[in-house]
């Protein structure tokens, strides 16, 4: 059974010691914010912008923190906990466009803890992987305690918070995003914000 602790405000930090684990705490308590990287949703946190009744930490799941190429090697299965820099560093080869999208994110220790996930999660207009991820026509794989199904990007897009990971329980119910299933057809960003 994973472990538990507490945030300053109270809010309990359930980790996860496997992927059925998981699908089980979040069908039992849907309010539950899924968290992997954590680099918006924590300062949002500690900035008061946010403060959920709890966390559900994923990030120790081996489901999510590897890629594997599928469909006879046609489709790249990113892990949802895939952090930037193996996004750069393992994947250029396989999906320029994502790759060259990673580089462009923040800072290097963003790079080092964000995932592509939280990326999607904050729907921020400025967001470096939708653009590629769009592109490549990317489905989002999301699984719950009752089954796992694909669901086509732009399906959950829009501003605001409703792309995914956080707005999961008003678009998946009680589902958890296992990863991404991203085609090879090239897709680039229009402008470069300047990282530290």
């Amino acid at each position: 059974m994973g472990g538990e602790s507490t945030l300053g405000h109270r809010a309990v930090v359930h980790r996860a010691a496997s992927w059925e684990e998981a699908l089980a705490r979040r069908a039992q308590e849907p309010d539950l914010v899924p968290i992997c990287g954590g680099t918006d949703l924590m300062v949002d946190i500690n900035f008061d912008r946010s403060r959920p009744r709890g966390l559900l930490d994923l990030s120790g799941l081996p489901e999510l923190n590897d890629w594997s190429l599928v469909d006879e090697g046609r489709i790249l299965r990113l892990g949802a906990a895939v952090p930037y820099t193996r996004i750069i560093e393992e994947l250029h080869d396989h999906c320029p466009a994502l790759a060259m999208a990673a580089r462009t994110v923040g800072s290097p220790q963003i790079r080092n803890r964000g995932t592509v996930a939280g990326n999607l999660a904050t729907a921020s207009p400025a967001g470096d992987a939708h653009p590629p991820l769009l592109a490549t026509g990317a489905r989002i794989e999301v699984a719950s305690a009752r089954g796992a199904r694909l669901v086509g990007l732009e399906a959950v897009g829009g501003p605001g918070g409703a792309w995914v990971f956080w707005g999961l329980g008003r678009c998946f119910g009680r589902g958890l995003r296992v990863g991404f299933r991203v085609g090879f057809r090239v897709g680039v960003r229009v402008g470069v914000r300047v990282a530290l």
